[in-house]
C-alpha cells in the first residue's frame, strides 16, 4: 500500500558523553530534538520531577536514540511532514502521575506517542498520492476506496504497513474511532538485538486499560 521507507536515520552514537542534564535544543536525530522526547507539562509543574525528567539514565538515552534512529526519523522522512511526540520518555515518578502502566516502555525510553500534522491529511498532492495507492486495494475482501482518513488515520496506516522496515515492536491504536486514532503508540524492542514482535493493538472502545490484539490485516482494515 505504501512504499517502504527508503533510508534509515543516522547511526546512533555508541556512547553518550555525560554527566549533565539533556540539552532540550540538541538534536537526538535528523528531525527530533531531545526536548521533544522528554517534554512534559505534568513534570514541569513539579520541579523535583522535572529535574529527573531532563536527566535520564544513560540506558534510557541509548534507547531513545534507537527509537529515533529506527522508527521516528525514518517515518518522518518517508511521510515528508512533521510528526508531534505527545509523550516520549517518562521518568518513573512522571509515569505514576500520568497513570501509565507499571512496566510502560516509556519509562525505558523505548516508546513514543505520535500525532500527525494536519498537513498529512489536507495537502492536496500528498492526499491524492495516498488515495491513489489505497484505491482498489483490498485486504481480507474489504475495499479501502472510500475510507475517510485524518492525519492520524494516514499515520496509522503507514505505521502498520511499514512496521517491519521501521523495526516496530508494538503499535497501539489509541482511543479515537476505528481507523482514526487519537494518537499512536510506537515502541522498539527491549534490546537492540531482540527481534521486533510487530504487535498491533487497539484500545478497547468499552474503556479501561484493556487492549485488543489485531493481525496486520485487521489493523489496516480498522
Amino acid at each position: 500500500m505504501f512504499p517502504e521507507p527508503l533510508s534509515a536515520a543516522s547511526t546512533p552514537a555508541p556512547t553518550i558523553p555525560r554527566r549533565v542534564p539533556v540539552n532540550p535544543a540538541a538534536m537526538a536525530g535528523d528531525y527530533f530534538t531531545w526536548g521533544e522526547l522528554i517534554e512534559s507539562q505534568a513534570a514541569r509543574r513539579r520541579p523535583e520531577v522535572w529535574a529527573q525528567q531532563i536527566d535520564p539514565p544513560d540506558g534510557v538515552l541509548l534507547n531513545l536514540r534507537r527509537l529515533v534512529g529506527d522508527v521516528l526519523d525514518p517515518l518522518r522522512r518517508a511521510l515528508g511532514c512533521p510528526l508531534t511526540v505527545s509523550s516520549g520518555y517518562r521518568c518513573p515518578e512522571l509515569n505514576v502521575i500520568v497513570q501509565g502502566a507499571d512496566k510502560s516502555a516509556h519509562i525505558a525510553g523505548r516508546a513514543a506517542d505520535l500525532k500527525a500534522s494536519i498537513w498529512l491529511a489536507t495537502d492536496g498532492e500528498l492526499h491524492e498520492e495516498r488515495a491513489t495507492v489505497l484505491n482498489g486495494a483490498i485486504v481480507q475482501g474489504r475495499s479501502m476506496r472510500d475510507v475517510p482518513r485524518t492525519g492520524n488515520g494516514w499515520l496509522w496506516l503507514a505505521v502498520v504497513q511499514w512496521s517491519h522496515a521501521l523495526k516496530i515492536d508494538k503499535a497501539i491504536h489509541e482511543f479515537g474511532s476505528p481507523g482514526v486514532p487519537a494518537w499512536i503508540h510506537v515502541q522498539v524492542s527491549e534490546t537492540a538485538s531482540a527481534a521486533p514482535r510487530e504487535q498491533f493493538l487497539r484500545h478497547d472502545p468499552a474503556g479501561g486499560h484493556y487492549y485488543e490484539r489485531m493481525t496486520r490485516e485487521e489493523a489496516i482494515c480498522l
